[in-house]
């Protein structure tokens, strides 16, 4: 099993697909060609009844709940809450004695025979495919134990294992869509597409010989999919210079970057400087996995040989981060320091340190993070408020839960962001709360971790608040 973070919410203020955040004050890190998975993506059947097939994986993923969630719901509770969302699909209100009949029920059968009335009934509407609707009862019984769970279908599961493992298979470009068509705003550097001629601006005409005219961002993103040494022809025509190519190209492995400076330099090599000419460092953090520290590291040396003392580090990540690869990045960030506990449903009670073997050795660091955090992401913002940085921004808001992604099988797909753990800070001093006091203690009163910042600020200022931190302390 991966254990992974589970996103409570992204400070972007648009998400077209993976990556793709669109940030004030920052610097962009457009789509990749994939995306968050998608209803589409989840197991679907276009036949006139609901397939055992189904009803099987209902409750199996039921068991699973009850097994590995860390407070589960019970199964009548799960059966309920999925009738509730097969209704709400069809915008049909649930019948009154629909919780009375649902705890009649004990049997497997007796749900069975239960969801499939209910499901013929709300067929009848006739306002959505069968397909939709067997997503949407998987997919509602997922959200009643768990807000953050999401079902993954087995091509999307592909995807994200990939992109976890830092192996994507593709071309090796980030898309937007602008006025009705998908635009490359940043071909890899090392990817296909860069080497085949590809630069921002391209804006994709056809694919395998097909138009794209009226295809959505999604599908352009699919038909670009495809199997590692496949074949790919895309003609493109720049918006820029009006400039028009076609580039027959081979998908491959393509290493993308987790960790961003604000721009390149002619080369290809990374600026690191946030303004021309100061020595202020910028690392933007789009995703976590793998490959990050090591990333981190390399980095960290370029910083080192350019002369930069001080560096914002902006956490504002947006995928679910596997906890191993959080405490390895608390490793290349911070030095050696007790991180607090990490308990899994059945699993021992493990004590956490972070090592003494941090790349950021006398440097001053600012760091921006997510409002609300989750177990892995916690315990990075965890040694790093240990490790002394200055935190900017809004306080950072834990339930310190942990998710797991749950693998169903190649044809089935998987659960993701299961909550089975808690990660359990240890020896953090709190700041006092200058503002929202009543709010946050209300917080803390319910169970989560509140951590404020050292510096305040909203999402949309807090690089230029950093900036002015810089100007201070070097002027000082």
């Amino acid at each position: 099993m991966n254990v992974f973070l589970s996103r409570v919410a992204v400070p972007s203020l648009v998400i077209l697909s993976f990556g793709l955040v669109l940030v004030a004050d920052s610097f962009s890190a457009p789509a990749l060609e994939t995306r968050f998975p998608s209803d589409d993506d989840l197991i679907a059947s276009e036949t006139e009844v609901l397939p055992d097939s189904t009803r099987k994986l209902i409750f199996e993923v039921s068991d699973l709940v009850m097994e590995r969630h860390i407070s589960p719901p019970t199964r009548q509770e799960m059966i309920l809450t999925a009738i509730k969302g097969v209704y709400f699909a069809f915008y049909t209100r649930p019948p009154k004695a629909l919780s009375d009949e649902v705890s009649k029920c004990v049997t497997e059968s007796q749900y069975a025979e239960l969801i499939n009335r209910h499901w013929k009934q709300c067929e009848k509407t006739g306002k959505e495919t069968v397909g939709q609707v067997n997503n949407r009862i998987l997919a509602a019984m997922i959200k009643s134990f768990d807000p953050r769970g999401r079902l993954i279908g087995p091509k999307a599961l592909r995807v994200e294992k990939q992109l976890s493992e830092n192996r994507y298979v593709g071309i090796g470009i980030r898309l937007a869509q602008e006025n009705g068509r998908s635009v490359i705003t940043d071909p890899i550097v090392g990817g296909t597409a860069r080497k085949a001629g590809s630069k921002p601006g391209d804006v994709i005409l056809e694919i395998d010989g097909k138009t794209t005219e009226g295809m959505d961002l999604r599908e352009v993103v699919d038909k670009l999919r495809g199997e590692l040494g496949s074949r790919v022809v895309v003609k493109v025509k720049n918006k820029n210079s009006g400039e028009s190519r076609v580039m027959d190209m081979i998908r491959a492995k393509i290493p993308i970057p987790t960790v961003q400076a604000p721009r390149r330099n002619e080369d290809d090599s990374w600026n690191y400087a946030i303004t021309p000419g100061k020595k202020l460092a910028m690392l933007k953090f789009d995703r976590i996995v793998g490959s990050t520290a090591a990333e981190v590291r390399t980095m960290a040396e370029e910083i080192d040989e350019q002369g930069f003392e001080h560096i914002v580090l902006d956490l504002r990540v947006t995928n679910d981060i596997d906890f191993h690869h959080a405490l390895m990045l608390a490793d290349a960030l911070t030095g050696e320091h007790r991180l607090g506990s990490l308990e899994m449903k059945g699993r021992a009670k493990r004590q956490l340190n972070t090592r003494d073997d941090c790349c950021f050795v006398d440097k001053k660091l600012y760091v921006i993070a997510n409002q609300n955090v989750v177990g892995a992401e916690l315990a990075v913002v965890v040694a790093l408020k240990k490790a002394g940085a200055t935190f900017v921004g809004r306080p950072v808001v834990s339930d310190m839960k942990v998710g797991e992604r749950i693998d169903l099988g190649e044809e089935r797909g998987a659960i993701a962001n299961l909550s089975t753990g808690i990660f359990a800070p240890a020896g953090i001093q709190k700041n006092k709360m200058s503002i929202g006091q009543d709010y946050y203690a209300d917080l803390e009163a319910r169970g989560l971790i509140v951590l404020q910042p050292e510096v305040s600020a909203e999402p949309a200022n807090a690089i230029g608040k950093c900036r002015e931190l810089f100007e201070k302390n070097t002027s000082e």
